[in-house]
């Protein structure tokens, strides 16, 4: 059955319908999410979260894009405005990424090789967080949500070749910054 058909039965009160749509597009929206937020609870809140506010919504769904790229937008405002709360609760907490010694299973990296690897993830993340949003959202739904250039032309608003270039940009400029 093709997504039209179940926004119809959606819109007229069928739940079923909407588990449908929910189940066909939820790894997209899924992946979208942990590339903004980098957190699988929070990756899960944010899609929980923009799946309620999809439903409420859908008496406004006016088709002009696909239902997955409607749903995927809502979910990527959803995810963003889920990290700037989590980057201000941090700024008032201790670091949530500091190693838990206790925690610690054979077979495990080593305590040390654990710091070195969680400060190389943390210096690529504040690479990738002070490119300008132009970069930075081009580069996370490329890497993360694993939509095609086209989707993510539709999201961003931006032609596709200008998209493709600005993954590139982005990935030269972050490369760059590592070294």
């Amino acid at each position: 059955m093709t997504d039209s058909r179940l926004l119809t039965r959606c819109r007229a009160g069928d739940w079923h319908a909407f588990d449908e749509l929910v189940v066909r597009h939820y790894p997209a929206v899924y992946r979208t999410a942990k590339a903004i937020v980098r957190s699988h609870p929070d990756a899960e809140d944010a899609v929980q979260d923009a799946l309620m506010h999809a439903y409420s919504r859908l008496s406004s769904f006016r088709g002009d894009a696909a239902f997955k790229t409607w749903l995927v937008a809502i979910v990527r405002n959803v995810a963003i405005t889920r990290l700037r709360a989590r980057r201000r609760r941090e700024r008032t907490t201790a670091p949530a990424d500091a190693v838990r010694f206790d925690q610690l299973r054979s077979g495990e990296p080593s305590p040390e090789d654990r710091v070195l690897d969680g400060e190389r993830r943390r210096r690529l993340a504040r690479c990738i967080d002070a490119l300008p949003a132009r970069l930075r959202d081009p580069l996370r739904l490329a890497h993360g949500g694993r939509h095609s250039y086209k989707e993510m032309g539709t999201l961003l608003g931006t032609p596709t070749g200008t998209i493709k270039s600005r993954v590139h940009e982005a990935r030269l400029v972050v490369v760059g910054s590592l070294r």
